[in-house]
C-alpha cells in the first residue's frame, strides 16, 4: 500500500512538471500596444470610388475605416473600434455594374467594444461581446480573416449584389 502511494506521487508529479507554461505562449510583451487596421484585402479588386482603378485592398477606395484599431491594454484586456458602420451599393449604368453609393456612417459619439482575448502562439483570439474572432499574427500584423466578409446590394432590388471574403489588417503602431 506504501508503494502504490509512493508510485501515484511520483506519476502526479512528473506528470505536473511536464506541463510547463512552456507549452503555452504567453508573452504578451508584443502584443500589448494599439494595432491600426491598414489593410481589407478581398481577392478579386474592386473599384469602390468608380475612379477606373480597381484595388484589392479597400482602405485604398474610400476612407471610412481610417481611425479603426484593434488595442490591446494588458495580457487579456483590450478594445475594437470601427470607426464608421459601412455599406455598399451597386446599380448598372450604360449595362456595366458600378458601384453607386457607400454609406459611411459616422459619429463622434462611437465608443470602442469592450474585448477580451487569449494569444496562444501566433494565434489571437479576441472575444467581441460573445463573438469569437481569431487572428493570426506575423511580425508586426494581426490578420483576421472574414469569410463573405464584403457585401453590397443592388440598390433597387436589395439582393445580395458582390460578394467576397475578405482579410482585415492590423498593423502595430
Amino acid at each position: 500500500m506504501k508503494n502504490s502511494i509512493y508510485s501515484s506521487g511520483l506519476i502526479l508529479f512528473f506528470l505536473l512538471i511536464s506541463c510547463t507554461s512552456d507549452d503555452v505562449n504567453v508573452d504578451d510583451s508584443h502584443i500589448v500596444g494599439i494595432w491600426k487596421l491598414t489593410e481589407w484585402n478581398v481577392k478579386t479588386p474592386l473599384d469602390l470610388n468608380n475612379d477606373g482603378i480597381a484595388s484589392s485592398n479597400l482602405l485604398t477606395e474610400f476612407g471610412c475605416l481610417n481611425g479603426s484599431a484593434l488595442v490591446f491594454n494588458d495580457a487579456i484586456n483590450g478594445t475594437l473600434f470601427y470607426s464608421s458602420d459601412v455599406g455598399f451599393h451597386t446599380g448598372i449604368e450604360s449595362e456595366d455594374e458600378i458601384f453607386n453609393g457607400i454609406i459611411c456612417s459616422t459619429s463622434s459619439e462611437r465608443l470602442p467594444s469592450l474585448i477580451t482575448y487569449v494569444k496562444i502562439d501566433n494565434t489571437v483570439t479576441i472575444n467581441n461581446d460573445g463573438d469569437l474572432s481569431d487572428l493570426t499574427l506575423e511580425g508586426n500584423t494581426l490578420s483576421m480573416f472574414i469569410q463573405d466578409g464584403f457585401v453590397a446590394y443592388d440598390v433597387n432590388t436589395f439582393e445580395i449584389s458582390v460578394i467576397q471574403d475578405a482579410t482585415y489588417v492590423f498593423t502595430k503602431e
